[in-house]
């Protein structure tokens, strides 16, 4: 069984109760949540300053915004 000990996990969640939840399940599992981002270009900028990122956690609709570019940003990145 794996471990998410350690795991950095980037949280991409317009809703607050939501983001605030998950950052809080995150952190119970041993996981460090990045975030959360509750726009694309906030999300943009937390992975280009993250140091690593090996997870994310992504809200297809942020306000309206798809978070597609963060996905693809992602994907490149091999996350």
């Amino acid at each position: 069984m794996e471990t998410t000990s350690g795991l950095r996990v980037l949280l991409v969640e317009d809703e607050f109760l939501l983001a605030d939840h998950l950052t809080d399940v995150l952190s119970a599992i041993g996981a460090t949540p990045i975030g959360p981002a509750g726009s694309v270009a906030h999300a943009l900028d937390l992975i280009r300053l993250a140091p690593r990122i090996d997870a994310a956690i992504l809200d297809v609709n942020l306000d309206g915004e798809t978070v597609f570019p963060v996905a693809d940003q992602l994907h490149a990145l091999g996350v």
